[in-house]
């Protein structure tokens, strides 16, 4: 979820006040009420760390996303206040543990949260659900959870509706008043879901071959001895890395350009848009190839021409970074090596840096045709290789990570 933490929050501290409002005064039931919003997103105070600091590790893995961090800070809070028979830091403690609750509970419909650490790192959401995942759930994902978002929005602006108006006739208006903006929306993201890509974080954060490790920090995910960038087969699905790869990337036609690449806190990017490298990274984690760990160990034996660290949070959607990966590991195909699909297309300026690429699916007549973010400036489209380089003005070199 994006924006609805703060009122969940809110909504979470109004329906529990008969568990802590007892004995409290008007003003410090209005001030926890405020705690409870503020509260609803203090497990986000980790995307400041992740983007600032260190982006090696998604931010839902982190301890501030774990519910025994909560467990531990509310129950010492609410034992300090019953020692000191302080009720308002009693009901305070309570308000953050049931706000904070709603975050870590709604961040659970998509790829989830740490709810077993520190029994295990895994972290565990509906799209760990294989039936949901790969089905109407998993294919109509942001439909629903920007939905669930609206509809708490509407829902915490009603309670304080209510709160002022008191008469039945001016709630019934805000009732339905919510009720038309919920389904506008709702049919609003119906008719542009085509244009958005929902990714499964089961991909990223489940554990196929069940060993305690993510997939995505495990070299073998289908643990069959094989390391998953030498496998044909790397998830174990019995379809082939080329084919995972092929199909994915075209289903990215017509899913709306992410102009921003990933910047301002991937904002765009939470929406379903696509940036230039997403084509590549994307459709290669779906076949079970994870380039960014790949390109941390690279870095780690040889970080030359490598403009960014793994720290940095746009390290993996770099395109000269992907390139430079390539240059290390010997990937880029020599000059009249033959394309096959599944290849990276590269494009490189006058002084070899490399600020877009593109992934071929086809080849025609000996040209390849690639799945391309960015050439238009509206949407993932496909398009011959040699017209986004002749555009750009751009030489072309590709590079092969399927085995």
């Amino acid at each position: 979820m994006i924006f609805a933490h703060a009122p969940a929050g809110f909504i979470a501290a109004y329906v529990t006040k008969k568990i802590w409002q007892r004995g409290l005064s008007q003003l410090q039931t209005r001030w926890l009420y405020f705690v409870g919003t503020l509260a609803g997103i203090l497990p986000d105070i980790d995307t400041l760390y992740y983007y600032l600091v260190d982006s090696r590790f998604s931010h839902r893995e982190l301890i501030t996303h774990t519910p025994i961090l909560y467990v531990v800070v509310c129950l010492t809070l609410y034992l300090t206040g019953y020692l000191l028979k302080k009720k308002f830091i009693q009901a305070l403690s309570l308000v953050i543990f049931f706000a904070t609750l709603s975050h870590l509970i709604f961040d659970s419909l998509n790829s989830g949260i740490g709810w077993l650490y520190p029994g295990t790192d895994l972290i565990f959401g509906l799209l760990g659900i294989s039936a949901l995942a790969e089905g109407w759930y998993g294919q109509y994902l942001l439909v629903i959870t920007y939905s669930v978002e609206l509809a708490i929005f509407l829902g915490a602006g009603n309670i304080i509706l209510f709160a002022k108006y008191r008469q039945c006739g001016q709630r019934l208006i805000a009732l339905i008043i919510s009720a038309i903006l919920l389904c506008s929306g709702i049919i609003t993201l119906c008719f542009i879901k085509p244009h958005l890509f929902a990714r499964n974080s089961n991909i990223y954060y489940g554990d196929y071959d069940r060993d305690g490790v993510a997939n995505k920090n495990d070299d073998d995910i289908d643990g069959d001895g094989i390391n998953n960038f030498e496998d044909q087969d790397a998830d174990g699905d019995g379809w082939s890395n080329q084919e995972k790869v092929i199909t994915t990337a075209e289903s990215m036609t017509g899913v709306y350009y992410d102009w921003t690449n990933k910047s301002y806190w991937a904002f765009l990017s939470r929406f379903g848009f696509l940036s230039n490298t997403d084509v590549v990274t994307r459709s290669y984690d779906t076949a079970g190839i994870y380039l960014h760990q790949e390109m941390k160990r690279d870095y780690k034996n040889n970080p030359a021409g490598y403009i960014t660290s793994p720290t940095d949070d746009r390290f993996s959607s770099s395109p000269q970074n992907i390139y430079t990966y390539c240059q290390h590991q010997s990937l880029l195909l020599a000059e009249k090596q033959a394309i096959e699909l599944g290849d990276i297309a590269f494009y490189l300026g006058e002084n070899g840096e490399v600020a877009h690429l593109a992934l071929v699916v086809e080849i025609e007549n000996e040209k390849a045709i690639v799945i391309d973010a960015g050439f238009s400036e509206k949407e993932v489209i496909k398009v011959e290789a040699g017209e986004v380089g002749r555009v750009q003005e751009k030489t072309i070199a590709y590079g092969r990570l399927l085995p």
